[in-house]
């Protein structure tokens, strides 16, 4: 009998896990750390790094439900 759904390789899909934490938790340090050590990113006041966190944002979001 034939699957609908054949069930994929374990070990892709803990690689695909991992790159998904990886890029969540990159996008989410970029929120909590950026504000606070923006000097050490090359910004040199908090209103660049409001300028780069929506940059970001205005870039995810026709980018997310494609994803």
């Amino acid at each position: 009998m034939k699957t609908l759904f054949p069930v994929a390789d374990p070990t892709h899909i803990v690689i695909f896990a991992l790159i998904t934490a990886l890029c969540l938790l990159g996008d989410s340090m970029l929120y909590v750390v950026l504000p606070i050590r923006y000097g050490e990113a090359g910004l040199a006041s908090l209103w660049e790094v409001g300028i780069v966190l929506a940059a970001n944002r205005l870039v995810r979001l026709p980018i997310n439900p494609s994803v």
